[in-house]
């Protein structure tokens, strides 16, 4: 659909050679003349270098009368600047808490403009407290900045797990035992969706564990 196709497909198999060849036509009808064709000579009489290939996004056989020409298009990665904002849930320790920050990231696209990598950093802030009888009390504000780096999967189908991640973060600014602690997480993305599971690596040597809920 992204690549703009034609609706119907043909598929050779070459299972020794591990390659595979999609047609694609307008109409069913369009199909028989694939018998008059010979696939392999037209791609030999192009010449196309096998480098060549790997950054091509199509290419484009068109008849000239009795010859062939061929177009390709080629796509460059494109690098590209992303800031978000981030709203959610935590569990840290015991508590719950909501989240909220904002990310900025360097991410690479492949030749289907498709996300390869990110990398970036990001900045949380989270509120601890207690609730009894009614009120909350012993509000603390948890204040990190991270590092992180994101790998995409490659193919074109998204899953759960086809993007996971991992982050590096400091505690600079609390008001409790998180204070001045390293944070350590694994994080997945789903549709918008960041799935994250953190460790805190107290001063006094302990560990606090956490989820988050991101979008």
């Amino acid at each position: 659909m992204t690549m703009e196709l034609p609706p119907l497909a043909y598929y050779i198999y070459d299972v020794q050679a591990a390659t595979e060849i999609q047609i694609f036509t307008t109409s069913p009808e369009k199909l028989k003349t694939l018998a008059d064709l010979n696939l392999a000579d037209l791609l030999i009489a192009q010449k196309i270098k096998g480098a060549e290939l790997r950054r091509t996004r199509s290419y484009v056989l068109q008849r000239t009368d009795s010859d062939w020409k061929g177009t390709a298009r080629i796509f460059a990665p494109k690098d590209a600047i992303v800031f978000s904002p981030l709203f959610g849930l935590s569990v840290i320790g015991s508590k719950l808490s909501p989240e909220t920050g904002f990310k900025l990231s360097l991410l690479q696209s492949d030749r289907y403009d498709r996300p390869k990598w990110s990398a970036g950093l990001s900045y949380n802030l989270n509120v601890l407290s207690s609730y009894d009888k009614g009120a909350f009390s012993d509000i603390q504000d948890v204040q990190s900045m991270n590092a992180f780096f994101m790998a995409t999967a490659r193919g074109s189908e998204e899953g759960l797990w086809r993007s996971v991640g991992a982050q590096l973060g400091y505690v600079f600014k609390s008001t409790g035992v998180l204070n001045y602690s390293i944070k350590f997480g694994l994080f997945t993305t789903f549709k918008g969706y960041q799935l994250g599971f953190n460790t805190y690596f107290l001063r006094n040597e302990e560990v606090l564990y956490g989820l988050s809920l991101l979008f």
